[in-house]
């Protein structure tokens, strides 16, 4: 194949399509038959592309394949829940997962199945099932050059709009961010009360009780080999040590009772209770209603199963792996109520150039369709476009200057 020399001249408004049909020629570039075509017999595509996403997969014990063998997986989709899927393996250990469709990261769950499996020392290891070639010949050349900037140097009015936008959408970005942290924080204390609400009864609920939610928060508890370990840096005024190979729990006013789903029971049951079961850790200080002990207050441990036998969690079992799968780019939605905090309002310099952007704004059949946006600072003229369909399904297409 010979060089061809500014190849974007084939395809300028004013382009010779004489010379086109002679450069097609010359590189031996032959018309389809649509006859062979219409018989179904297509061209051969060399280089197929992708159909979403794909991965492969090898499965490794003690650095051996796990060879056909048959694995669960069980994905957690964020809009879809928990999908099953049993693969099996080949010879060389490896399989595949072909046609996934997800964006940003995807959980995913394994075991190997078979009761002579030794599930706890194998591996999966995932890549992605495409590869992509280097290019390795040389960039076109161009009459750029790079030099040194020097201080006095003016920026052009593109590169300092740019520059102050920058400024601004990160200003917006830590707004946004604060403000998301403060509604997780609130979430999370509805959710922990509405499961202390689900878990414990009337007797068992005092106003001087701390809640450990081990469901919606303290994700490190899992970590831990007993619930006591974990408590001993989670509670003031709590004292949980060991003597003759037992736990001994003790607070300010002697012994701390403990209940099991509001059942009293000894250290050793807790103990030996393992972490992934427990859904709610309550520390009851002084006397309450379902305490007969004393005042030395209690610590009331709930299974996720609580009281009525109701599955509170639908996590998976613990005895699966846990990795990961990365899917496309996830879409970040575009703030259009970016002043609907105070604190934004405070933006020292606002030079935003999209002003508004809503990817499905449904219009009302008989009453015009009102948009709301937040001009920037010196926007005199704006440029709307409008893409969508109407009741016909018909394209509609709208690119204009308002002043």
């Amino acid at each position: 194949m010979s060089k061809i020399y500014y190849p974007a001249q084939y395809f300028s408004e004013n382009r010779n399509t004489d010379a086109l049909d002679a450069l097609l020629i010359s590189e031996k570039w032959s018309r389809y038959n649509w006859q062979t075509i219409m018989s179904g017999n297509f061209p051969v595509i060399k280089y197929k592309p992708e159909s979403y996403l794909s991965y492969k997969g090898k499965a490794v014990n003690l650095g051996k394949p796990v060879s056909e063998t048959e694995i669960n997986l069980i994905f957690n989709t964020p809009y879809q829940g928990i999908k099953y899927n049993l693969i099996k393996t080949d010879k060389e250990g490896i399989f595949s997962l072909n046609n996934l469709i997800f964006e940003d990261s995807m959980s995913f769950y394994y075991q190997i199945n078979g009761e002579k499996a030794n599930k706890s020392s194998t591996k999966v290891y995932i890549q992605p099932a495409f590869a992509f070639l280097p290019f390795k010949n040389n960039l076109p050349s161009h009459n750029y050059t790079l030099t040194q900037q020097s201080l006095n140097d003016t920026p052009p009015l593109e590169i300092e709009r740019a520059v102050t936008n920058k400024v601004s959408k990160a200003f917006f970005k830590e707004k946004e961010t604060l403000i998301e942290e403060v509604k997780i924080k609130a979430q999370k204390k509805d959710l922990t009360k509405k499961l202390n609400n689900e878990l414990s009864s009337p007797v068992f609920k005092t106003v001087d009780e701390i809640v450990i939610d081990l469901v919606n928060d303290h994700p490190g508890a899992k970590g831990s080999p007993n619930i006591f370990q974990y408590l001993q840096s989670q509670i003031g005024g709590v004292q949980i040590q060991m003597q003759g190979g037992q736990y001994m729990v003790s607070g300010r006013n002697g012994r701390i009772e403990l209940y099991l789903d509001e059942v009293r029971v000894d250290e050793n049951q807790i103990a030996t209770l393992p972490v992934s079961n427990i859904a709610m850790v309550k520390v009851i200080r002084g006397n309450f209603v379902g305490n007969s002990g004393g005042r030395g207050g209690a610590i009331a441990i709930y299974t996720r199963r609580g009281v009525s036998g109701s599955i509170i969690d639908t996590s998976l079992p613990s005895n699966l792996v846990e990795s990961k799968l990365n899917g496309y780019d996830k879409e970040i939605p575009f703030n259009n109520g970016i002043y609907d905090e105070e604190s934004a309002k405070s933006v020292p310099e606002d030079k935003r150039s999209i002003l508004y952007w809503n990817p499905y704004l449904e219009s009302k059949s008989r009453n015009p369709t009102t948009v709301q946006w937040y001009n920037n600072d010196d926007a005199k003229n704006f440029r709307v476009m409008i893409i969508g369909f109407d009741e016909n399904n018909d394209l509609l297409y709208y690119n204009e200057i308002l002043k």
